[in-house]
């Protein structure tokens, strides 16, 4: 090894630490606009939840356009809930079929490994929810 393959990840470690540490010790405030925060808002629950509007719509389009595309929406989640029933219900099917090839001694196998590895999923759920659950908040 050369010197320069040897310094070059050394030198871009403290290049990145610097660069890191300098950006912590900027207060938070510096770039930001120094405006009043705005009026507490009372959370109230819609009648009927609306959807979302595409990237960028919400930049440019006005209050009549912005409620003929929930309309939009929502005409169309119909269809899309109908097709996606139909997927599954397909899915469903291949699997079954793609089943039936294997043989029985094939089938148990993959039933262990699928067995194994939910048992794994359990496991690491288990254990890792509690610890998030009884983490201790910060006191100011």
């Amino acid at each position: 090894m050369t010197i320069r393959t040897r310094i070059f990840p050394l030198a871009c470690l403290i290049v990145t630490l610097a660069v890191a540490s300098a950006a912590t010790a900027l207060p938070t405030n510096t770039f930001a606009q120094q405006e009043d925060p705005p009026p507490a808002v009372t959370l109230t629950k819609r009648a009927k939840p609306r959807g979302r509007l595409p990237v960028y719509y919400a930049r440019v389009v006005t209050q009549e356009q912005r409620n003929k595309i929930y309309v939009l929406q929502a005409k169309f989640q119909i269809d899309l809930d109908k097709l996606l029933a139909e997927l599954k219900k397909v899915e469903k099917q291949r699997d079954t079929e793609i089943r039936g090839v294997l043989n029985p001694d094939q089938q148990e196998k993959v039933d262990a490994w699928v067995a194994e590895a939910k048992a794994k999923r359990e496991k690491r759920r288990k254990t890792s929810s509690p610890e998030k659950i009884t983490r201790p908040t910060p006191q100011p």
